[in-house]
């Protein structure tokens, strides 16, 4: 299992603001993989989309106070997690992300597109 590592704000925000050159639609799905894949593994994201990176708990206990409060950790993780589901959805065409609805996390959208490029690819007829 991964671990979580400590980032500071700016590398959601730097990571958002990248571009890739291809939208995701029905025909290019290998191209638009390989893009993502290579972004996410320079910015250190790709477990979030692998689901490798463990997820932390939300609540945590103060060490000092006893009391329950909001686990750093998981707030990090929540806000990068978020910004690359974000980025994943801006990086589709209008006629893909219909398919994405619901989707709550960036590993569940990423390995939607893994479904649906299989399911495209075993449906395609192919004619001899």
């Amino acid at each position: 299992m991964s671990t979580i590592f400590p980032v500071s704000g700016n590398l959601g925000r730097n990571f958002t603001n990248k571009k890739i050159t291809v939208k995701l639609d029905d025909s290019n799905y290998l191209i638009w993989k390989q893009q993502v894949y290579f972004m996410a593994k320079q910015h250190r994201l790709f477990s979030y989309l692998d689901g490798s990176n463990r997820v932390p708990a939300p609540r945590t206990r103060d060490s000092t106070t006893g009391l329950e409060i909001e686990n750093p950790e998981f707030a990090v993780y929540e806000q990068l997690d978020s910004a690359l589901a974000s980025w994943l959805l801006a990086s589709v065409t209008s006629s893909v992300l219909p398919d994405l609805v619901g989707l709550e996390t960036a590993a569940q959208i990423w390995n939607a597109y893994i479904l649906i490029s299989q399911i495209q690819r075993s449906c395609t007829i192919r004619i001899y």
